[in-house]
């Protein structure tokens, strides 16, 4: 039987070494959630019941995390656990997570309004304490989101042979999909600067 803490640190550092970094620290963050759970002791597969997983997330709501927190950390370990059961390191249990949160929720709006969009676009007084380096990091967000919302790896990732005429066409880091995103003047502007 498999062990919980060592099997997920062994899968979040198998995601590292294939290059998924992100997967890796939400693995881990959701691994350090169970350890203050559950005590740092490690414990089998076996112990992980509908009541146990129920406390996990009762746990987790008491710490003041959000659902969409919840959610994750639940979805992650239920991946780990169906990992551990594929490779026989764990029985499976059927409706194991049935009980508890692995949806997600728009609970808040995170769109900007038009206030905060015409701060962002709003040039930086002269000063002393607004450096070049700031005023460039300015530049690259309003860049990006000239460009759709365009991430920031992907923007760093970006050749001159990506750019023809005032179209920009690249391949997302993430998922390798194609894109293509006309340039208006503005953006234009920022990326000969």
């Amino acid at each position: 039987m498999l062990r919980v803490v060592a099997f997920m640190k062994q899968v979040a550092d198998g995601l590292q070494m294939e290059g998924n970094f992100g997967t890796a620290h939400v693995y881990r963050s959701s691994l350090n959630a169970i350890i203050a759970y559950h005590g740092k002791g490690d414990f089998t597969f076996n112990e992980v019941t509908p009541e146990w997983i129920k406390g996990f997330e009762i746990h987790l709501r008491g710490r003041g995390c959000s659902w969409n927190t919840v959610s994750a950390y639940l979805r992650t370990f239920r991946a780990v656990y169906n990992r551990a059961v594929d490779c026989r390191g764990a029985v499976y249990v059927p409706h194991l997570f049935r009980s508890v949160y692995t949806g997600t929720r728009a609970d808040r709006k995170r769109a900007l309004d038009t206030e905060d969009i015409q701060k962002v676009f709003t040039k930086l007084p002269q000063s002393p304490a607004v450096t070049s380096d700031i005023r460039r990091a300015q530049e690259l967000f309003v860049l990006m989101f000239l460009l759709r919302g365009l991430p920031f790896v992907d923007l760093a990732y970006l050749r001159k042979s990506d750019l023809r005429d005032n179209v920009i066409t690249y391949r997302r880091r993430k998922t390798g999909r194609p894109l293509s995103v006309t340039l208006t003047s503005e953006a234009m502007a920022i990326l000969k600067r």
